[in-house]
């Protein structure tokens, strides 16, 4: 299970079933995967350019569904 959730969260986001706005404010932030923005505590994310917490629910939304809940940090 390990392997599959590493390479999930280390897959560019614009190939991620993730919204455009989500994807937008990835690209304005830098992030390149998911592995970039959990580098940061998530509480930090709907304060970045493009961000808000809508986007933090979808992202926690998206991990809980792919069951990479534990990936979270903060």
């Amino acid at each position: 299970m390990r392997d599959i959730s590493d390479t999930l969260l280390q897959r560019p986001i614009a190939q991620l079933p993730l919204s455009k706005e989500f994807q937008g404010m990835a690209e304005a932030n830098g992030f390149q995967c998911l592995n970039d923005i959990l580098e940061y505590p998530l509480s930090e994310l709907p304060f970045r350019k493009g961000s808000g917490y809508r986007l933090l629910a979808e992202l926690l939304q998206f991990l809980e569904a792919k069951g990479l809940s534990e990936s979270v940090r903060d």
